[in-house]
């Protein structure tokens, strides 16, 4: 055999076992320092991301948004386009904090572009989380396939008490289009619709917006 055969098979079970003791303590600082990528995907049955349920061996309680400064809303899109889901993080009340959301009712949820830390929770279609804890801002995502009868929970902790708070919005209609192309749009109270232009491949119709 190899005259370092058994220093060397010694060195790779030693290599194994650092890797599994890494991977060990890196799963244990997830859930002891309440990473939401620790969070498990679950279903809208078993989803820890609702009031009663434990995380961070603490309860999940109602938030406040004038308190804690994290607010969500939910429009559903036009006509087969994604849903929007917003997260706004006041930096005027809140404290450096993470935050993960989850869909349920029906619909799946997908980061979209410009927003570099928000993450996919793995191996899920309904839930996205933060993957740094300076998170003040706006940020968006989209929601496929989303209902009226949609919902989306999020759940946001600072370094603090164990538990976490946990905020949600109701899916809701879209708002009219301003513009619309050959048929008037329904137009909000005090809004008429005007002549805006042609519109159609060959400009054959008319543009109507709201004014």
């Amino acid at each position: 055999g190899h005259p370092g055969g058994k220093n060397h098979k010694v060195s790779q079970n030693t290599r194994k076992m650092m890797q599994s003791t890494v991977f060990t303590v890196l799963a244990i600082a997830a859930v002891a320092f309440g990473h939401p990528g620790g969070l498990e995907c679950g279903t809208d049955a078993t989803t820890r991301l609702k009031l009663g349920a434990t995380v961070m061996s603490g309860p999940v309680i109602d938030g406040s948004v004038s308190d804690d400064g994290l607010d969500v809303s939910f429009k559903l899109g036009h006509d087969g386009e994604p849903s929007v889901v917003t997260v706004t993080v006041d930096k005027t009340v809140a404290s450096a904090m993470f935050f993960a959301a989850r869909i349920s009712g029906g619909g799946t949820l997908a980061v979209t572009k410009g927003n570099p830390f928000l993450l996919e929770t793995a191996n899920c279609t309904s839930q996205i989380y933060t993957n740094i804890t300076s998170i003040h801002g706006v940020y968006t995502f989209a929601a496929h396939g989303a209902t009226p009868m949609s919902v989306v929970a999020v759940g946001y902790s600072a370094t603090g008490p164990k538990g976490i708070s946990l905020v949600s919005a109701k899916a809701e209609p879209p708002a009219p289009p301003s513009c619309t192309c050959i048929n008037k749009p329904t137009c909000p109270p005090g809004h008429g619709a005007v002549e805006s232009g042609n519109c159609g491949g060959h400009g054959q119709y008319t543009y109507y917006c709201c004014q």
